[in-house]
């Protein structure tokens, strides 16, 4: 398990100058991740009321805007981001619900995040890809257990195709 000093060492690794760069591109991420998530995790597909869109979009600016501020200063406090997505899975589970979507979309604002900064690729080419993938899975991806089965088996396929496994 990785231990907090550890943790915090991982920040230091990374180059304060990267900031300016992720600060250039957080709009544009924000709003991808806000759509990804309303149109990936089922919770949040259905039309959100105003106040409730404006809430998630917030969440995700924080976020953003914390983990560019911990690139830049490693030291910046995670306090306020902490309590806020605590209070996020307080609400969800005093209403009952599972701490999965809020997860689900967590996991995916990460995967959104490292893309538009690492493969470079257009928002409609995920989009055109991910409805091809739709085409071939229908209902399966709105299956969690599913999803979580399709993406360990695309995972193996890809560690016994790397060179030198």
């Amino acid at each position: 398990m990785l231990e907090l000093a550890e943790a915090t060492d991982v920040w230091r690794v990374l180059p304060a100058e990267v900031a300016g760069t992720l600060r250039l591109e957080a709009d544009a991420s924000v709003t991808e991740m806000a759509e990804a998530i309303q149109a990936e995790v089922a919770e949040y597909s259905q039309p959100l009321d105003a106040a409730y869109a404006g809430a998630l979009t917030r969440a995700v600016r924080h976020a953003v805007d914390t983990f560019i501020d911990r690139v830049a200063d490693p030291d910046t406090p995670m306090t306020a981001i902490v309590t806020e997505f605590r209070g996020l899975g307080f609400a969800a589970a005093r209403e009952g619900q599972s701490l999965e979507p809020l997860q689900a979309a967590m996991r995916l604002s990460a995967r959104v995040g490292w893309r538009r900064q690492h493969v470079h690729v257009y928002p409609q080419t995920v989009r055109y890809r991910l409805r091809q993938v739709e085409d071939l899975f229908g209902d399966q991806l709105r299956d969690p257990g599913r999803r979580f089965e399709l993406e360990i088996a695309l995972r193996a396929r890809h560690m016994l195709r790397r060179p030198g496994s």
